[in-house]
């Protein structure tokens, strides 16, 4: 499955009058589609500057479902909370909040079976888990991966009591060499 199969999966669970907001790279709107009402933010915007664009509009419609996908990790870590309550801010109570992020425990294994146990290790494959884990660019202060565990999603979504986690699933989306991502679903309290 792709980001975009699983992004359409995702949208086929909604009703026709919710509104969707999906944060994330690589998915395109199709107007021609019956379904919810798809928002896009636009990614020239830090996302909160973004939602403070959006709730200063004339007409502003609360999301019944946000979909990061791949967002929530690169968060700067000591905003991560900020984040999360600019996302509570335009979501309807009970509203669904969708995290796809990469569990970084698993891919942190995955480096270390790379070197214990193969005599020639597959140098792109800890590459590209490093990148997962740790990249982010060139200054020291934008590499702002925040860490991602079924553990510290728990604890940062559910922190400040504006979200509840209601299921955790074990997906694959686009890659052999992450081996498992996150699927966190949780409510807006």
């Amino acid at each position: 499955m792709n980001f975009v199969e699983y992004t359409n999966r995702v949208i086929s669970k909604m009703n026709s009058t919710d509104n969707v907001l999906i944060v994330g790279a690589g998915f395109e709107i199709n107007n021609n589609v019956d379904g919810p009402n798809i928002y896009q933010n636009d990614p020239d915007y830090d996302l909160n500057d973004w939602i403070h664009r959006y709730l200063n509009k004339e007409f502003v419609q609360l999301f019944d479902c946000v979909l990061l996908s791949r967002v929530f990790e690169h968060f700067p870590a000591r905003h991560v909370d900020w984040y999360l309550y600019n996302i509570y801010s335009i979501m309807k109570k009970g509203a669904k909040l969708i995290c796809v992020v990469p569990d970084m425990i698993e891919c942190a294994k995955e480096i270390e079976e790379s070197f214990d146990n193969k005599k020639i290790v597959d140098i792109f494959k800890v590459n590209r888990l490093n990148y997962e884990l740790l990249s982010e660019g060139d200054h020291i202060w934008d590499r702002h991966a925040t860490w991602t565990s079924e553990n510290s999603m728990r604890y940062y979504l559910e922190m400040e009591g504006l979200f509840k986690i209601r299921e955790v699933n074990y997906i694959r989306i686009d890659s052999d060499i992450v081996p498992k991502e996150l699927e966190i679903v949780a409510e807006r309290r």
